[in-house]
């Protein structure tokens, strides 16, 4: 049986700007305001500076995880991009996939083109494509997914171990490789 991934780009491929904690950038993109898990959409100069923070050269690749990525193309996975990015950096996710040559690893690339919040977006993806797993480095958003779709496997992929979930379709982990075994 040929596995199906979904996986997200920031966290798992496309490595943050150098020197900006994870946990600033969680920040900035929540709403902290509600109780509930919410995004928010950046204010037009906030996009623009997003815009800078993502061009290609500033966000370089996750290395270890690029390689991993192609390795799994190579062995017939069919993997699919579902990312929960605005529609204004949509360009510059094209770019920085051209850049690295990494569009052709993927069956489809899945984009948050109108803006839905990004938990909700990949929600409405993991029930348009069947997948057997899916990667994603947020947590909030790993957990809200799982807790809908008990029949996929979520890698939550993290440098530290802080997050703790009783989930038994949640698994931790901080190497790609480990869905090779």
């Amino acid at each position: 049986m040929t596995k199906v991934i979904g996986l997200d780009l920031d966290g798992i491929i496309i490595d943050r700007p150098p020197g900006i904690p994870k946990s600033v950038i969680e920040y900035l993109y929540k709403d902290h305001s509600k109780q509930d898990l919410n995004y928010r959409f950046p204010s037009l100069w906030e996009q623009k500076i997003r815009r800078l923070s993502h061009l290609p050269g500033v966000r370089p690749p996750i290395w270890k995880n690029l390689k991993i990525l192609k390795n799994l193309k190579q062995k017939k996975y069919q993997l699919f991009v579902i990312s929960g990015r605005f529609s204004f950096l949509e360009d510059l996710t094209f770019a920085w996939l051209n850049k690295y040559q990494t569009r052709e690893c993927f069956q489809e690339i899945y984009l948050n083109k109108n803006n839905l919040q990004p938990h909700l977006f990949k929600e409405k993806m993991l029930k348009k494509i069947k997948v057997n797993l899916f990667i994603d480095d947020d947590f909030d958003t790993v957990v809200y997914l799982a807790q809908r779709f008990p029949q996929i496997q979520f890698y939550y992929y993290t440098e530290n171990n802080h997050h703790k979930t009783d989930l038994k379709n949640v698994t931790k982990i901080t190497d790609l490789g480990v869905i090779l075994k």
